[in-house]
This record gives structure tokens, sequence and C-alpha cells, in this order.
């Protein structure tokens, strides 16, 4: 692969994109109320909240169960009765039991109204899977549609799948089930303006999380651009090929450089009741970047289950997006990275965290540094 053949083919769409940046700046396409507001990847606040309300009959959209109907024809379950339906968020299904089979809660709930028919959704966007989590759900309603819901249409992890079989649930994803269904819905709303908007924009969101390049004038000519000779179709191999590379690098670099501030950042535990020791630690695994909280006692044994329920229920009232597993009462993905998945971030930012990844760190080490100190100012509230 020459050089100047790859530096042509990155001008020529270069080009391209600063006309595009005109298009979308001209018809206004970069205004976007939910990234201005910065609520682009949170799950509760944000996706399950918004499309709970597009679903539910009786939300305020005005449109009865159409938008419902039109989900129900995109993730192919017509025999799911639309008419009366109920929707619930974060709908609990009980308390997470000591063995992991039973409990929880589940991100949007659709009963219909005889109570016979149920829809049940996990939502996912960046979130790691929660031990036995789909099992579990099945178990409180065998009976019930279960999706799984991610940004790529990914499968969850074995951790959370348990004893169920790829038959037990169905794998839906942001970028082409949601987008396909959002395009019916903003038809749908072609009467409701404000309605069909933020449609419009909650699309636009979608597309920036997923990497959902619109059939717009940049797609239609870098396409031509690419189709047109042999030399540009391997020169954006070869850049497909560095980019990954890149992207592989710097999360290799931002997990050494995290790992070594980690140390010095918290270096000593916590000390509870002068019985217990909490450590704030920090990893990176299949579902991302994270830190945790877990405790015992000061010989390292595991502490009392009275004790683990207290703080598991205290770390979550401190911060909604704390998970528990079977080794540590609380744990989360750094929101500052993405929450976790560099990779998985819009390109821009990616682009300025490979540039700066002194920046990042130091951002993940006081987000982590902000829930450490209010886990300290109330371990009062555990009794011991």
């Amino acid at each position: 692969m020459r050089v100047p053949e790859v530096a042509r083919l990155l001008n020529q769409v270069s080009a391209l994109a600063r006309t595009q940046r005109k298009v979308n700046l001209l018809s206004g396409e970069n205004f976007n109320v939910f990234r201005i507001l910065k609520l682009e990847s949170n799950e509760v606040r944000t996706h399950s909240a918004f499309l709970g309300e597009l679903l539910n009959p009786a939300g305020s959209h005005g449109l009865g169960d159409a938008f419902l109907r039109l989900f129900i024809k995109t993730v192919n379950v017509p025999e799911f009765e639309p008419k009366g339906a109920k929707l619930r968020i974060e709908y609990p299904v009980g308390r997470i039991n000591d063995g992991y089979d039973l409990g929880g809660r589940v991100d949007l709930y659709l009963e219909s109204a005889a109570g016979d028919q149920c829809i049940m959704i996990e939502n996912k966007i960046y979130a790691g899977d929660q031990p036995n989590q789909l099992a579990r759900y099945c178990a409180y309603k065998p009976t019930a549609k279960l999706l799984y819901l991610t940004l790529d249409g990914s499968a969850p992890s074995e951790e959370a799948t348990g004893r169920l079989s790829p038959a037990d649930y169905q794998l839906c994803s942001y970028g082409k089930d949601i987008a396909k269904w959002l395009e019916g819905c903003c038809l749908a709303a072609s009467a409701y303006p404000l309605v069909r908007e933020t449609l419009r924009q909650y699309l636009n969101l979608i597309n920036y999380l997923t990497g959902n390049t619109p059939q717009n004038f940049m797609h239609a000519e870098t396409k031509q651009l690419l189709l047109s000779d042999l030399a540009s179709f391997e020169s954006a191999a070869h850049c497909r090929n560095v980019f990954e590379h890149i992207q592989q690098e710097t999360t290799a670099r931002l997990k050494e450089a995290l790992f070594a501030a980690w140390e010095t950042s918290f270096p000593n535990p916590i000390i509870l009741a002068l019985k217990y020791r909490i450590r704030l630690g920090v990893g990176c695994d299949r579902d991302g970047f994270h830190y945790s909280f877990r405790v015992t006692t000061l010989e390292g044994d595991d502490a009392p289950t009275e004790v683990v329920t207290q703080l598991v229920a205290l770390i979550k009232s401190i911060n909604h997006g704390f998970k528990s597993n079977n080794y540590n009462f609380g744990w989360r993905l750094f929101h500052a990275s993405g929450l976790g998945h560099f990779e998985r971030l819009p390109v821009e930012v990616q682009f300025q965290h490979a540039n700066n990844i002194s920046a990042l760190v130091e951002a993940m080490i006081a987000e982590a540094a902000v829930d450490r100190h209010k886990l300290l100012s109330r371990l009062a509230e555990v009794v011991c």
C-alpha cells in the first residue's frame, strides 16, 4: 500500500466530510437536545424512559397504542395484544436471593390488559450483564417474551443467561431494530409535529451512538469514491485496519495508565467499625473499564451477609448505577470512558482521548473518588 494513495483518499473523504458538516449546519442536524444535556448514554433516565413513554399506550405522545403496534411488528411478536397494555419501567420481580436465581428489576415490562401476555426488555447501552440476569427474569415469568436490547445486537454473556438457551430470548439492536421502528414512528406521527421532531432527534442520537451513517450526501459520495478504483478500495481497507489498531492500542495505554494511577490515588482501604476493610478496586474485562467496592474482615475473610446487604443498599442509594455481585457489593462502569467501552465511543470523542490519555485517567479517578467520598460520609448508617 503506497502512502500517496492513502493520503489522496483521506483528502478526498475529508473534503466530503467538510461539505457534509456544512449541510448539517444548514439543516440543523447538529442540534440534538439529548446530547446537549449529556443524556446520550444514560440507560434509565434517557433510553428506558423514552422508549417506555413511546411504548405506553397511555403515554403523553397522544397516539395511543400506535407506536406499540409498530414495535410489535418490528420485533415480530404478533401474538401480543396492544390494546389496553400497561408499561412499567424498572419493574421489580422480587429481591435477588443469595443464589442469584430469583429477583431483580426488568428495564421495560409490557403486560397485556388481560395479564396473560408479557414482553420483558433488558435494555443495555454500555452496562455489563449481571449474574443470571436473564434467567432470573424468565424464572419470574416463563411465558414472557424476553428481548435483549443492545446497541449492536450482541449476545448476552453466559453469566447473564445461566441455563437459558438462545431460544429463550431474542436479540434486538438499537442500530437496526429500534432505528427501523423509530422511522415508522416518525411516519405515524406526521400529524403531530412536536412528537415527530422529538422522535427524529432521538433517532439522530441512536445513529450517533451506533455509528450508523444516514443515507446522505457523504455516504453516497464516499461509496462512489471507493468503488471508483481499486486503489481507493484498498486504501479504505488499510485505513480501517489502522483505525482498529489505534483503538486497541489506546485501550491498552489507558489500562496501563489507569491502573498505575489507581495505586497512588487510592492506596488505603476504608476501615468500617474497626472490623471490616472496604477496598476500592479497578478492572477492565469483557464488560469494560469499571470500579468496585469490596468488603472483607480485617483478616481478609468474607464479611457477614447482613453487613454486605446494608452496604449494597447504601451504595445504590448513593448512585443508582451501581450493581452488585458475589464478589463486590457495588461496581459500575466508568461514565468518563463511555461507560467502560472506549471503542464504542463516538469517533470524535475517541480522537480526543487517544491524544490525551492523562486527562481521561484524571476524569476516571475523579469519578471514583466522588463515590468513595459519598460512601465514606455515610458509613455511620451501617449497623455492624
